[in-house]
């Protein structure tokens, strides 16, 4: 079995290429997704961002991408100033303080609508059946090229109502890293959904159907050529 080193080298650098522009996306956008997606993390860099002068963004947006993938970057020879490192040092203690909200709902009711409607969902993106793998998992697989696909839906666990992620396998090895909306923006691996109302269902449903088809839109830029003898584009 070949060494996946150069594949997963050439997968980090796409995936943090590919993050800080959907980043800057997000921000140029109005934050369409940083103010629906429900976790600490992206109501904390929504506000950072939001509440950021207008010249401060771009570097902040920068600072995000290059503090998150910073071990990656350092052994591509591309520096990470130790302003960034601090930037990202502040935001993580912000999260550390972020007050759970103090919300009225049925947490039971809410996480059986949520695995109702969120499998409906991968149904109508998904043509294969899922796979369960225990513990509330569920999986999804799909190819590109000579790239297996996976999609995870988390249900386990109690701090949190669900887990949605994809993972990259070839040959039977995993490369990259799990990757969610939060991830490839660069703002947290935290691949959680937390705090949902009963009020805000719909609208979840809504807001993981985007990152979905903005993954699988996505997937074939990140994956084409991937797993050919020398795939680096980057030196």
């Amino acid at each position: 079995m070949r060494s996946i080193d150069p594949i997963n080298n050439e997968l980090h650098w796409r995936l943090y290429e590919w993050g800080r522009l959907e980043l800057l996306n997000e921000v140029e956008s109005g934050f369409p997704l940083l103010c629906r997606i429900k976790n600490p993390a992206a109501a904390c860099a929504h506000n950072l961002l939001s509440n950021a002068r207008l010249s401060e963004r771009e570097w902040m947006v920068s600072a995000f991408a290059k503090s998150f993938w910073a071990p990656f970057l350092a052994s591509w020879g591309e520096s990470v100033s130790e302003e960034e490192l601090e930037f990202r040092r502040e935001f993580s203690n912000s999260l550390m303080d972020y007050p759970a909200p103090n919300i009225d709902r049925d947490s039971s009711l809410v996480r059986r609508a949520l695995r109702s409607e969120c499998v409906n969902l991968m149904g109508k993106i998904f043509p294969n059946k899922s796979e369960k793998w225990g513990g509330g998992v569920s999986v999804w697989r799909a190819w590109y090229e000579d790239m297996e696909i996976l999609t995870f839906l988390d249900f386990g666990g109690r701090t949190r109502d669900f887990s949605c992620s994809h993972g990259i396998h070839f040959e039977g090895q995993t490369i990259g890293p799990r990757i969610s909306a939060l991830s490839w923006m660069c703002i947290t691996s935290s691949n959680d959904w937390k705090y949902i109302r009963e009020d805000e269902i719909d609208t979840t449903i809504e807001v993981l159907g985007v990152c979905l088809e903005r993954f699988t839109n996505a997937a074939p830029k990140l994956l084409r050529g991937l797993s050919t003898e020398n795939p680096s584009s980057h030196k």
